[in-house]
């Protein structure tokens, strides 16, 4: 889109009028599009770079209360 934008921008300076006005505002658009997906392409790339692996789910036993030894509660009728 910047390479469109720098053609768009030359064509329009060889215009006079209305003609050089669109062409100029066109190539301007082109350029804020360009510079969006780079931005994008940037934040995209930020996104998957390789982190570091953190369990949500602990099964060390640390933290964990419950009954304590023992017998096991009978559970009869």
């Amino acid at each position: 889109m910047g390479w469109r934008a720098i053609e768009t921008r030359s064509a329009a300076l060889r215009q006079s009028g209305a003609d050089r006005v669109l062409g100029e505002r066109l190539s301007l658009v082109m350029a804020l599009v360009g510079l969006l997906a780079i931005l994008t392409a940037g934040v995209v790339a930020w996104q998957m770079r390789r982190r570091e692996r953190r369990h949500s789910l602990h099964l060390d036993g640390k933290g964990i209360s419950g009954p304590g030894p023992g017998t096991p509660p009978s559970g009869g009728p």
